[in-house]
C-alpha cells in the first residue's frame, strides 16, 4: 500500500468515526444544532411521534467575532414558530447556546419568517 493510500484510508476512517459520533450524540440527546449555510443555523430534534422537527434561524457571519444568530424575542416566539415549539423558547435557546458555545452570539429580534 502506498503512503497516499494510507493517508486516504486514515482520512476516511477519521471522517467515518466523526460522523458516527455526531449521529450517536444526536440520537442520545434527541436534538442537534447545525450550521446549515454561511448565515443560517438549524435546530433539529427527534420526536417519536412526528420524526424530525426543525427550526431555521438566520444570522450573520462576522470576521474575528462570534456569528450573530437572530432569535425571535419572547413576545414573537409563539406567533413565529411552529406549534410544536410554542412555550419552549427558553429550552430551545438554552440548547442552542449549549451546542453552539462561543461560536454564536444570540440576538433577540422582533420577528422571523423562516419557521411559520
Amino acid at each position: 500500500m502506498t503512503s497516499g493510500a494510507v493517508v486516504l484510508l486514515a482520512l476516511v476512517l477519521v471522517l467515518g468515526v466523526a460522523t458516527l459520533a455526531r449521529w450517536i450524540s444526536f440520537h442520545r440527546l434527541g436534538y442537534r444544532v447545525l450550521r446549515s449555510s454561511r448565515d443560517q443555523w438549524v435546530y433539529e430534534e427527534l420526536s417519536s411521534a412526528h420524526g424530525l422537527r426543525r427550526l431555521v434561524f438566520d444570522g450573520e457571519m462576522l470576521v474575528r467575532a462570534p456569528h450573530t444568530l437572530w432569535i425571535p424575542d419572547a413576545a414573537s416566539w409563539d406567533r413565529e414558530m411552529p406549534e410544536w415549539a410554542h412555550g419552549r423558547r427558553s429550552e430551545i435557546v438554552l440548547r442552542i447556546k449549549k451546542r453552539a458555545g462561543n461560536a454564536v452570539a444570540l440576538v433577540e429580534s422582533k420577528a422571523t419568517s423562516l419557521n411559520g
